[in-house]
């Protein structure tokens, strides 16, 4: 917190659960001249809201991370997650760094949610303008089937970054289509490499 508020000018939040280790951080906070820009709380990571934080530090056991997970999660799509040593199991990191002296930084963007049926137009090279994408999601990696009116169906996979989707497709011609799409609740807008005039647009199916 004390870092992120000297190097980065930022409002930064502490939660810690040893009220004597929360009173040692407060004290160098006011010694690093950053008190008016750090908070330090004495609580619990499971019950204390942060929801609003744009970037969340760790530094938990592995369990905890897992236990912590799901309400990672629910954070707005877009918000960066940093762990320090520890990895969040199944949830693979988006990035990853090790130093010189061998210690491992991992790094998460939330994704957003987007599994379901969407109804899709604008793709090009396929039998029709308007197909159907059906998303199994798992954390920000998808695999889904894309469908045409003329039934046919091509199996893809995709990844998210925040609300930004991407995947590709190969159509008619055999060619590859490479598609970069923003989320923005139930509705998607993007475009299609090579097709620069192109908008892509779908929507989410209740």
């Amino acid at each position: 917190a004390i870092l992120a508020a000297k190097e980065f000018k930022a409002t930064a939040v502490g939660i810690e659960f040893n009220p004597d280790m929360a009173e040692h951080a407060r004290k160098n906070a006011q010694r690093a001249g950053v008190s008016n820009k750090v908070t330090i709380i004495t609580g619990d990571i499971f019950k204390e809201d942060f929801s609003k934080a744009t970037v969340l530090t760790l530094y938990l056991l592995p369990r905890l991370n897992i236990k912590l997970r799901p309400k990672i999660l629910e954070m707005k799509p877009g918000t960066r997650v940093v762990s320090n040593t520890f990895t969040m199991g199944e949830w693979t990191a988006d990035e990853t760094v090790q130093t010189d002296n061998g210690y491992m930084g991992y790094f998460w963007i939330v994704p957003a949610k987007v599994e379901g049926q969407w109804s899709i137009q604008g793709l090009p090279d396929l039998d029709g303008s308007q197909a159907t994408l059906s998303i199994n999601q798992r954390f920000q990696r998808f695999d889904a089937r894309l469908q045409t009116r003329q039934d046919n169906i091509r199996k893809i996979s995709g990844k998210m970054s925040g609300e930004t989707m991407h995947f590709e497709y190969v159509g008619q011609s055999g060619n590859r289509r490479s598609v970069v799409a923003k989320i923005k609740g139930n509705l998607l807008e993007g475009t299609v490499e090579n097709f620069p005039s192109l908008v892509v647009r779908g929507s989410k199916q209740p």
